[in-house]
């Protein structure tokens, strides 16, 4: 006994047409799928910014946790045009050793104005990489040299180029 599933006339009809609507539909899925994957989102909005408190803690979650997109978000509306203009003019005038670290004294342009700097790094074991550690203050130091070069170096005017 032979049980052959022939399709003729109606049958192959329905499945030609069954099988095309799901193939439609599976296809309008994956569209939206890849749109929304593609699409911007607010990551911003996950955090509050109602208040200078939530403010706070709103960006130190978002470092904390690497929120790359939320930090990318950030940057766009606040940092942009700066982060350029410092990228375009920031020049490295001298370098100095203190406590086992690279001094940086920096300078570069915000809003159109100078701003002397004096940034300390310091060079991970591990990787070989440098690292910013911040930026270097003077109450600490045992070297009344060195704080007086860096407290001068801050205190530059446009004069004094």
């Amino acid at each position: 006994m032979k049980n052959d599933l022939k399709l003729t006339g109606r049958g192959w009809v329905l499945f030609s047409m069954l099988f095309s609507i799901s193939a439609l539909i599976i296809s309008v899925y994956a569209i939206l799928q890849v749109i929304s994957f593609n699409s911007p989102k607010d990551h911003l909005s996950n955090y509050d910014f109602t208040s200078p408190e939530s403010a706070f803690l709103a960006s130190k979650t978002i470092e904390n946790t690497l929120d790359v997109d939320a930090m990318r978000q950030l940057a766009e509306i606040f940092l942009s045009e700066e982060y350029q203009e410092l990228l375009d003019t920031f020049s490295v005038s001298h370098r100095q050793e203190y406590g086992g670290k690279k001094l940086l004294f920096a300078v570069w342009k915000i809003n159109g104005w100078n701003n002397y700097e004096v940034i300390e790094m310091s060079k991970d074991v591990d990787s070989g990489f440098w690292r910013f550690d911040g930026l270097a203050y003077t109450y600490a130091m045992e070297d009344s040299e060195l704080e007086d070069k860096i407290t001068k170096w801050r205190s530059r005017t446009e004069e004094e180029k």
